[in-house]
């Protein structure tokens, strides 16, 4: 195990190693800016909490995220730590192996959000959108001001050709993130397709006026062209 420094508290068995930190044994690798080792007082490792850039490498699994909680005592991973790990897996194209991830996170923290969603797009994926649509709608109970359900939620409405409703969600997601661009992409590309083109013009412009990008203003260009609006 190396680091920069290393504190020591006996008397709540911690050990707290930073800066670029790397711990190395025949099971695996884990790295992170900070790493606490929790100990029994017979000297046995129950548990280790990894912050900062924090990933853990197995022969089996790894994991990537901010934050790392991994108990040896219940031989688990935090549920934060399945979704991120379901979503590499989804990225990746390993369906199954996400679904697997985010029904892990979901035991673990039967009210995550987040396991919800991402079980929710893989589901999706897997050719199931009924349950997945049953999900986005259980997040979105589960806490109606969490901006991305809508955006997720949206964009499988526009995916299944209910234009209406990803409009509706994307304008939601808006009013909770006034700021955030890619909700007024996102909603410009629904209004295209309801062939409410001025409003979508204005979603579009709304979000490079934000931040400007490539991707919108090949989208605002694409419809001002198809409008005959050459000047714009």
């Amino acid at each position: 195990m190396t680091s920069d420094s290393l504190r020591l508290n006996r008397s709540d068995g911690t050990a707290v190693f930073q800066g670029h930190v790397a711990v190395t044994d025949p099971a695996g690798r884990a790295l992170g800016d900070t790493i606490t080792l929790f100990a029994t007082r017979d000297g046995r490792v129950v548990r280790a909490l990894l912050a900062g850039h924090a990933s853990v490498e197995t022969p089996s699994y790894a994991v990537i995220a901010d934050r790392i909680d991994a108990d040896r005592a219940r031989d688990r991973i935090t549920a934060d730590a399945h979704v991120t790990l379901g979503e590499l897996r989804r990225a990746n194209g390993r369906l199954p192996d996400a679904r697997i991830e985010f029904q892990r996170a979901l035991v673990l923290e039967p009210q995550s959000i987040d396991a919800r969603l991402g079980m929710a797009d893989t589901l999706d994926q897997l050719g199931q959108p009924a349950e997945a649509d049953r999900l986005y709608r259980a997040a979105m109970l589960l806490n109606p001001d969490y901006p991305d359900v809508y955006g997720r939620y949206g964009r499988f409405c526009y995916a299944h050709g209910r234009f209406e409703e990803a409009a509706q969600y994307f304008t939601k997601q808006t009013e909770i993130l006034p700021d955030a661009p890619r909700g007024y992409a996102n909603l410009g590309v629904a209004l295209q397709a309801l062939q409410h083109y001025d409003q979508a013009i204005r979603a579009y412009q709304h979000s490079i006026d934000l931040r400007p990008t490539g991707a919108a203003y090949s989208n605002l260009g694409s419809l001002q062209l198809y409008l005959g609006k050459y000047a714009d």
